[in-house]
């Protein structure tokens, strides 16, 4: 009914007949199928309104019945109308009150000589749209205080000028201490603990700014109990009371900001440890490296001294072989040919060193290296073993970016490690095979023989570690060390696989790139 008046219901209460006929014309007229009721009293519009047998769309009321007029009638009808607009008709000569009715309830007036379809339609729809408006304020109005009230953060409503507190919520009244009417007494300037300091017109400033458009900023308040608490303020403009005001809204951020001043003085110690422990580990890294250097040196200058003194018993010993091979004893014999064994692995072992260092010492120099034409080579040398035929089964190799004479070095080490602990089976088998991954090159070098416990993995590529006593299988522990130490300056990796009595695989990898 409020766009259109088809179907709307209507209450005339009116003790005049003729006035009735004229106001039923006038509204069947312009709102066609509407149902119109008609009582004369206050009585029978009491029964209407009471019976709830039917929701009138508008009232109209004439100011004098025969059991009740003026402002005591009014008073009654609008309050039994409920949401209903109540429109009052009355005569030239009750014109004031009609304008006073207004302040009763009343949604508006009529006199009834200035009455006409068009009108009385008019006044209906405004009446009717204005209660819509009003009703739709009155409930924006009482959802915003349930909300402001029901908020679980602290919130005020502060005038304009001078920031005193016109309104505050129970989260504020719980957490700041302040009782209801305490708050009402107070301005902002009271709640913010470095106010006081302030001169007069930094603090308009900052009321200002706090209260005049949008604000955001942290803020020191005291609660009741003088409790220090840090508060993030947010606020924007409303009408309140009829004027305007600023909501502001405040989180306590004290909790958030302790916790992130503790985490920063946790990350500055975990700092100030880490740079303690750099430099303790630098430190230590530094007396390593001179120590290692210097053990170098050491080792170094040991096996080149050696040489000589080794080669000298050698000599001696062959020499006394061959002037008193006549006159010695058996055991004279056996006695010198130990000597002689012992020398020779001696120079072994100081050769292998000496090589050692110098490739730890020597720079790589890349070229295209064709590994199918090294190891092919280096196969056909060990094909014979004593009185057995080695089996090697080699892939079509690549060709890689390397050092030539160092990677001829490794593939020498692996292959001859494979013959060696391979020698004691039947027929030893060597598989030499290559796949590409990634941006990585793999060999690997498989053997037959009699393998290793994994267990021992770890020793396996470290200085003069050997698996195997020097009865079953002869050797200086270097070769492996030096296969580890070429790969390694190709940045590359070594490791091996193996099981005892089942043989052994070793990989290495270099890039696949200059």
């Amino acid at each position: 009914m409020i766009s259109s008046f088809r179907n709307s219901k209507i209450l005339v209460i009116e003790d005049n007949k003729g006035d009735f006929v004229l106001i039923k014309d006038y509204l069947e007229e312009e709102m066609m199928s509407s149902e119109i009721i008609h009582v004369s009293t206050l009585k029978s519009a009491k029964l209407q309104l009471t019976s709830g047998e039917i929701s009138f769309d508008v009232i109209l009321l004439d100011l004098s019945l025969p059991d009740a007029k003026g402002e005591d009638l009014v008073i009654e009808i609008v309050e039994l109308a409920g949401i209903a607009p109540v429109i009052v008709l009355t005569g030239f000569e009750d014109k004031s009150f009609g304008i006073k009715t207004l302040s009763l309830g009343a949604s508006d007036y009529l006199l009834k000589d200035e009455l006409n379809a068009s009108y009385l339609k008019k006044t209906i729809l405004y009446s009717i749209e204005r209660l819509k408006t009003s009703n739709q304020l009155r409930s924006s109005e009482e959802n915003y205080r349930n909300l402001f009230h029901l908020s679980p953060l602290p919130m005020w409503v502060c005038s304009l000028a001078g920031a005193e507190i016109l309104s505050v919520n129970n989260a504020a009244i719980q957490h700041y201490g302040y009782s209801k009417k305490e708050f009402l007494e107070k301005s902002l300037a009271d709640i913010e603990a470095d106010n006081k300091s302030k001169p007069d017109e930094i603090k308009k400033h900052n009321y200002d700014k706090q209260l005049i458009g949008q604000y955001d900023d942290v803020q020191r308040h005291v609660k009741k109990n003088g409790d220090i608490i840090y508060v993030e303020i947010k606020n924007s403009r409303i009408k309140f009371d009829g004027k305007q005001a600023s909501l502001i809204l405040a989180t306590d951020i004290t909790a958030k900001l302790i916790a992130e001043r503790n985490l920063q003085k946790s990350e500055e110690k975990l700092r100030q440890l880490n740079i303690e422990l750099e430099e303790r580990v630098n430190k230590r890294t530094h007396e390593l490296t001179e120590a290692n250097q210097q053990l170098e040196a050491f080792t170094y200058s040991v096996s080149h001294d050696l040489q000589a003194p080794a080669r000298n018993i050698f000599s001696f010993a062959q020499l006394l072989q061959m002037e008193s091979k006549d006159t010695l004893s058996e055991k004279g014999k056996i006695y010198l040919f130990n000597i002689m064994k012992s020398t020779e692995k001696m120079q072994d072992i100081v050769k292998n060193l000496l090589n050692f260092f110098k490739i730890g010492k020597t720079l790589v120099k890349k070229n295209l290296v064709n590994t199918n034409l090294i190891v092919n080579g280096i196969c056909s040398e060990y094909r014979y073993n004593g009185s057995k035929e080695v089996q090697f089964k080699i892939d079509k190799l690549p060709a890689v970016y390397g050092d030539e004479f160092m990677l001829t070095q490794v593939f020498v080490n692996l292959i001859s490690n494979a013959v060696k602990y391979s020698s004691k089976k039947d027929k030893p088998i060597i598989c030499i095979q290559t796949e590409t991954k990634n941006e990585e090159i793999v060999f690997r070098v498989n053997d037959n023989g009699t393998g290793f416990d994994m267990k021992f993995v770890n020793k396996l590529f470290n200085l003069f570690q050997r698996l195997h006593v020097q009865s079953e299988y002869d050797g200086t522990g270097v070769g492996l060390a030096i296969v580890k130490l070429i790969v390694e300056k190709h940045n590359g990796k070594v490791w091996a696989e193996g099981k005892p009595n089942i043989g052994a695989t070793f990989y290495f990898s270099i890039p696949n790139h200059e």
